[in-house]
């Protein structure tokens, strides 16, 4: 007969209780919800009615739950890209969702992702931070019938000109916003203040010349988003790096609320035009994209600023995917380093500042290949 030690049986009541614990969470509440998990063994509640349905996004019950349903925080990570996470994009998400305490947090994304430099902020924020796939966005879009030419653009495959991963991001980011309203940003901004006092805007690149479309900021279905995405649809070209971005949020602005030209103003000028704010380039770029490498190396001088401390400043676009010279690391008392430790310090504490080295100079060779996942 097998003998058993106190250890052994402490063992055994420890995994009872585990076996316990995880049947009290899989079992509907009494509040109709019921734990599901994804593929990334990332987990949500959702309500068991929408379990029996089929219906197992998290994101679909949360965005648009009720007029008083927090408005969410949007991020696009895409393809090969998908499968690795730099720390300035961690750190991005990480600032962002503590900025926002009340928001859902979602990532949109394709099958490739790779969610594990994701989990210390899973652990902490548990499913505030959620994933959604490109098929069910634009099904999505499809039923809502808002944007027929997005969804026509992205289903005759037109993304694949060029730089796919680049105008995926570019169409799929207006598609988001649209349809569940809230605040789009590039991964690679370290946020610095929350940005709810902002309401329907873009923010200038360079102040008088270029808006850039790494932050929107919208309500939901607002018809200067559905405007922009017919821009898009209409005007695409892949063969230009940035036409698809900052170039076509610039030209619709002009073309269809004489933004920044009176004598081009159209002659029956859309009334949600007056509903739109173009922000300072400080809000969110403070610094130029040429100053990006002393960003992550200056410990002092006139590129080590603190931009946390400036009370214009929402956050900082760090400027990832700008060309760097090899060898350029993050140095520690950098003034990446000092805003790091204030936006997102999970982030620091998980990897390191080695995560935050950014990329050597790139080509337009590394934009090529199309995400597997959606040929």
């Amino acid at each position: 007969m097998p003998r058993f030690s106190v250890r052994s049986a402490v063992g055994v009541l420890a995994l009872l209780a585990a076996a316990w614990a995880l049947v009290r969470h899989l079992r509907p509440r009494e509040d109709g919800t019921i734990l599901v998990v994804d593929q990334h063994g990332w987990y949500a509640r959702i309500p068991l009615e929408a379990y029996r349905r089929g219906v197992i996004d998290p994101f679909s019950w949360v965005v648009g739950a009720g007029p008083d349903a927090a408005s969410p925080v949007l991020f696009a990570k895409f393809g090969e890209a998908a499968a690795t996470a730099r720390g300035e994009e961690v750190c991005g998400v990480e600032s962002a969702a503590r900025l926002h305490p009340e928001s859902p947090v979602v990532i949109l994304t394709t099958a490739s992702f790779n969610a594990t430099p994701f989990e210390p902020l899973r652990r902490a924020y548990g499913d505030r931070i959620r994933l959604l796939n490109v098929p069910d966005l634009v099904a999505r879009l499809k039923a809502d019938g808002g944007l027929p030419e997005l969804v026509a653009w992205y289903r005759r495959g037109k993304w694949r000109d060029g730089y796919p991963l680049n105008n995926l991001s570019n169409g799929l980011r207006i598609a988001l916003v649209y349809l569940f309203g809230g605040r789009y940003f590039d991964m690679d901004i370290l946020h610095v203040r929350s940005s709810a006092p902002l309401r329907n805007a873009v923010v200038w690149e360079n102040d008088g010349t270029r808006v850039n479309n790494a932050v929107l900021v919208f309500d939901r279905r607002h018809d200067f988003v559905r405007a922009l995405g017919q821009q898009f649809a209409q005007h695409f070209n892949g063969m230009w790096w940035g036409a698809n971005g900052p170039h076509r949020v610039t030209e619709a602005l002009q073309a269809l609320c004489g933004a920044f030209n009176a004598t081009r103003r159209p002659p029956e000028r859309p009334a949600f035009c007056d509903d739109v704010q173009v922000l300072p380039s400080r809000t969110y770029y403070p610094m130029h994209f040429t100053q990006a490498a002393e960003f992550f190396t200056a410990v002092d001088g006139a590129a080590a600023v603190d931009y946390a401390a400036q009370p214009d400043v929402y956050g900082v676009h760090v400027w990832s995917s700008i060309p760097k010279a090899a060898g350029t690391t993050a140095r520690p008392g950098s003034a990446l380093h000092r805003l790091a430790e204030q936006a997102c310090p999970l982030t620091l504490a998980a990897f390191g500042l080695d995560a935050f080295a950014p990329l050597p100079g790139r080509t337009s060779a590394d934009y090529q290949e199309p995400p597997r996942d959606l040929l």
